[in-house]
């Protein structure tokens, strides 16, 4: 048997690793200050937003969530972590705030959402997600306060 979801994680894991490496972050933090106010400009901000947007679309439709999608969705969460948690200072602050943002509007979305409308598996997700992202959170507020 070919391993399916092994083989689409992998090709997840690589662009997700792509865009949020430290060094693209930096060149999109950068790019602000290439283009003028009038010039339209790809910002780290717009980055964010798209790709949260587009790794929970399930969210805005209260759809139920796949194996496939499910499985993006941790390695989206784990990638938020790195950047929250990540004492590396080669990562723009302007990133890991945006982390830290993202994740509080994503666990807004989850709260809100019907869950009686999604199967069983998508609301044990996204229970898993919410309680993941309250962790995390809490955990960033200890490491600030040390």
């Amino acid at each position: 048997d070919y391993p399916v979801h092994q083989a689409v994680s992998g090709i997840q894991a690589i662009v997700l690793d792509h865009l949020y490496d430290p060094l693209v972050l930096g060149r999109l933090l950068d790019n602000e200050l290439r283009f003028s106010e009038n010039e339209e400009k790809f910002t780290m901000l717009e980055m964010y937003g798209t790709v949260q947007d587009a790794v929970w679309s399930e969210l805005f439709y209260n759809d139920s969530i796949n194996s496939f999608r499910r499985e993006l969705q941790r390695m989206y969460l784990y990638h938020m972590e790195n950047m929250i948690l990540n004492t590396n200072s080669a990562l723009p602050n302007d990133a890991k705030a945006l982390a830290r943002y993202s994740l509080e509007k994503l666990n807004n979305m989850i709260m809100i959402l019907d869950r009686d409308i999604m199967d069983r598996m998508t609301r044990i997700h996204l229970e898993d997600c919410s309680q993941k992202i309250i962790a995390l959170l809490y955990a960033q507020q200890v490491i600030r306060q040390n």
